[in-house]
């Protein structure tokens, strides 16, 4: 059986996927429009660890 190959990102990795995806996602929507439901969607990682690192939107 093959072995399943990890893509849980940590570190710098998760940080540039979140924080580039907050900028397309701010020039799309605007701030007001952002959430972080739809970060957590579009970055592929979960509210959870959003909130551990940016315990807030702002």
């Amino acid at each position: 059986m093959a072995e399943k190959k990890s893509t849980r990102r940590r570190g710098k990795a998760l940080e540039e996927a979140v924080l580039s995806t907050v900028w397309t996602q701010l020039n799309k929507v605007g701030y007001e429009d952002l959430t972080i439901s739809d970060i957590a969607t579009l970055a592929g990682t979960n509210k959870n660890t959003l909130y551990r690192h940016w315990p807030t939107k702002a």
